[in-house]
């Protein structure tokens, strides 16, 4: 997948777009811009999903794949803004169950193991605190 496939597959979410179409030059180049910009945003607010900006609409999309749906169906939302139309409310789930999966995927990658060896062991029976029952 490209940035322009990525750009045209929201602005065909955001109802822009007819199946088959590709945005214009000037729209593509807005988009990327949006994109970039929408991003950068996700980074300062702990989504960061390492983009490096992009200035070529032919180059590789630079999205994980698990994160693509994410990023398109939220700059979808971009596109309806800058487009001035509604956003959709299955766009609407779409993207935000997406920064919602982000942001799972990104605590979860982010998280230290905590270092539990200056605890105590404990002492006695080891068990079941339903039953009752000791191992």
């Amino acid at each position: 997948m490209t940035n322009q496939d990525a750009i045209d597959q929201a602005m065909r979410y955001a109802g822009i777009l007819a199946a088959g179409d590709s945005a214009t030059a000037t729209d593509s180049a807005d988009m990327l811009t949006e994109l970039n910009q929408m991003l950068a945003a996700w980074a300062v607010d702990d989504k960061d999903l390492q983009f490096p900006p992009q200035d070529t609409l032919s180059d590789t999309f630079p999205v994980q794949a698990w994160a693509e749906g994410a990023v398109i169906s939220n700059l979808g939302t971009r596109a309806c803004a800058a487009f001035e139309l509604p956003v959709s409310q299955e766009l609407a789930m779409l993207a935000s169950n997406g920064r919602n999966i982000v942001a799972k995927v990104l605590i979860g990658a982010n998280m230290r193991p905590l270092d539990m060896s200056h605890m105590p062991k404990g002492a006695g029976n080891r068990g079941n605190i339903l039953t009752g029952e000791t191992t």
